[in-house]
């Protein structure tokens, strides 16, 4: 499929995305959003999927959720806060959160299923193939770790020779406010 180009305008209210022939530089307009506050970018997004279907992150605000859009049908759940496409596969992976002090690795099934990989922290991931690659930290840890899974079998850990800092962090969460913000 010819490459995606994404076009914003400077204050982020405008989008337009065109494919391009790379032969000729030619460019067809795609899909266009228009959005009165504010247009995220967000990584990964817009992507095609191996069918050739448009894949993208974009704001939900009737539910105040930004979630995956697929041919401009919304696909993940509600109150999922999608930050990040990384993969898009069978199931599509995102980083994500349902827990704003908490963000994890999501596969979204082609029903709008939503499962977070069981990975403690702050989690992110790159796929190829069935080959899966984690990296997770933590608010209470100063080190990374890194994870190798095949399929869903965890088959090893990619090593950290970084030096261990001097200080320790000491995270303390609160909830606060008739809202109950987590800070």
């Amino acid at each position: 499929a010819d490459p995606l180009v994404a076009v914003m305008s400077r204050d982020q209210r405008r989008q337009h995305l065109f494919t391009a022939d790379p032969n000729t530089g030619a460019t067809t307009l795609v899909a266009e959003h228009a959005d009165d506050d504010w247009i995220d970018v967000v990584p990964g997004s817009p992507t095609r999927s191996s069918t050739g279907a448009l894949v993208e992150v974009l704001s939900d605000r009737a539910h105040d959720t930004n979630r995956v859009y697929v041919d401009g049908d919304a696909l993940s759940p509600v109150g999922l806060q999608v930050s990040a496409l990384l993969d898009v596969g069978e199931d599509i992976l995102v980083s994500a959160s349902d827990d704003p002090v908490r963000e994890g690795v999501y596969r979204i099934g082609p029903d709008g299923s939503a499962v977070r990989l069981p990975l403690p922290g702050i989690t992110s991931a790159r796929r190829s193939g069935d080959v899966l690659i984690t990296t997770s930290t933590d608010v209470d840890r100063t080190t990374s770790e890194m994870a190798v899974w095949r399929a869903s079998d965890h088959v090893g850990t990619i090593a950290s020779f970084a030096e261990t800092p001097c200080i320790s962090p000491q995270v303390t969460l609160h909830v606060l406010g008739e809202r109950q913000l987590r800070v």
